[in-house]
């Protein structure tokens, strides 16, 4: 008896579902090892495998990421570098691909500049415009970009305001040590004096207008030598104007220092006599002169000093 087998149908055997295939599990490719990208340099041809961009690779995942940078930068205007045999005409083709065009720079203005700490309250600098168009003519030369010219104008300007801050400290101190210099010579006339020598500055100022272009350096109008060169002025002048009455033509009026102390001289000579007696001994026309006299007085000080 033979053995049964069980009936498949026609053919049924021979089916691809019949075969039942042994399966093995495949491994993926390691892109990033060392050993399987020298493989795979060694499968190339001999004329392109000794090339840098395959030798200074370290794997597959290197070289994909070179290929795709590669692929981005196609259509993109590259720029040829610079070499020693250039001509003027290269270099200006070359930053012409820099700068902006026709060298039309902007310039901000200095109160949008970004200034550091230390350098707030510091007066801005003036800048003129012919010095500006230096500079932007300098940017185009050197072949400048936007952002480089924005970065040499505010450094300019800083340094600028830098030098500024140190000439406005030095003038301080200065200032502290002429005022000291003088109080220690006027003392209590200081206030006085320094009226007068005003007043004189102001009235020879009237008839020689250079004048006032000498004294817009502060170091300079404020120096002692100049102030008590204009007092001694003051007082030769004063000595010959009459003191009672305004004098326009040589600046000098009723109640300038020199004229109020004009004043307080002629009271003073002209009435030494009455002014010096005992008030108790005087005839009573004679008292009350005395009372005004010295009223008066009393008001021309309080005019000077107060």
């Amino acid at each position: 008896m033979s053995e049964e087998t069980e009936s498949t149908g026609l053919g049924d055997g021979l089916s691809p579902q019949a075969t039942t295939p042994e399966t093995t599990e495949s491994s993926g490719l390691d892109f990033s090892s060392p050993d399987t990208y020298k493989q795979f340099v060694e499968t190339l041809p001999e004329d392109i495998r000794g090339y840098k961009a395959f030798q200074e690779t370290e794997n597959l995942q290197s070289l994909a990421n070179q290929l795709v940078n590669a692929q981005s930068a196609l259509g993109k205007k590259r720029l040829e570098a610079p070499s020693e045999e250039w001509t003027d005409d290269n270099w200006n083709e070359f930053y012409s691909n820099m700068r902006p065009e026709n060298d039309e720079y902007t310039v901000a203005e200095i109160g949008e500049l970004s200034l550091p700490e230390e350098l707030e309250g510091v007066t801005p600098p003036e800048l003129h415009e012919e010095g500006v168009q230096q500079m932007v003519d300098l940017a185009g030369q050197m072949g400048l970009t936007q952002r480089q010219f924005d970065i040499m104008y505010q450094t300019t300007v800083q340094n600028l305001m830098k030098g500024n801050q140190m000439n406005s400290q030095g003038v301080d101190e200065s200032l502290k040590e002429y005022r000291a210099s003088l109080s220690a010579d006027w003392q209590a006339e200081f206030d006085v004096n320094l009226k007068q020598s005003k007043e004189a500055f102001s009235a020879l100022a009237q008839d020689i207008p250079e004048l006032n272009d000498l004294v817009a350096d502060p170091t300079i109008a404020n120096h002692p030598g100049m102030l008590k060169l204009f007092h001694k002025v003051a007082q030769v002048t004063g000595d010959s104007l009459p003191s009672m009455s305004n004098n326009p033509a040589n600046g000098f009026g009723e109640n300038s220092a020199i004229n109020i102390r004009g004043q307080i001289r002629d009271i003073d000579t002209q009435n030494q006599e009455l002014i010096l007696s005992e008030p108790s001994q005087l005839k009573p026309l004679d008292r009350a002169k005395r009372e005004q006299l010295l009223q008066k007085r009393a008001e021309l000080y309080n005019k000077l000093y107060g």
